[in-house]
């Protein structure tokens, strides 16, 4: 399964671009299944320095945005399931 839902209602998803779990709240639409999904608007991961990760997921797939600072900036992949 590529989208996980938590018993607090958020859904996680691996980023492969951050090597980490980034996740949604309520305030973002999913639709789709869990093996490709879609999460509107963008997901956007920020630190002290600002945006580290910007992207939108759509049916399953990772389109990483410009303003990324790793190595995936520019480029989509298919998401990965955090279970592997």
């Amino acid at each position: 399964m590529m989208l996980h839902a938590t018993t607090d209602g958020r859904h996680l998803f691996w980023c492969p671009g951050c090597e980490c779990a980034h996740g949604v709240n309520s305030g973002w639409t999913v639709t789709g299944t869990p093996d490709a999904p879609t999460i509107t608007p963008s997901v956007r991961v920020f630190d002290e320095r600002g945006t580290i990760c910007h992207l939108h997921v759509v049916d399953g797939m990772l389109a990483y945005l410009g303003d990324c600072r790793h190595r995936l900036a520019g480029q989509c992949v298919p998401m990965q399931d955090m279970d592997a």
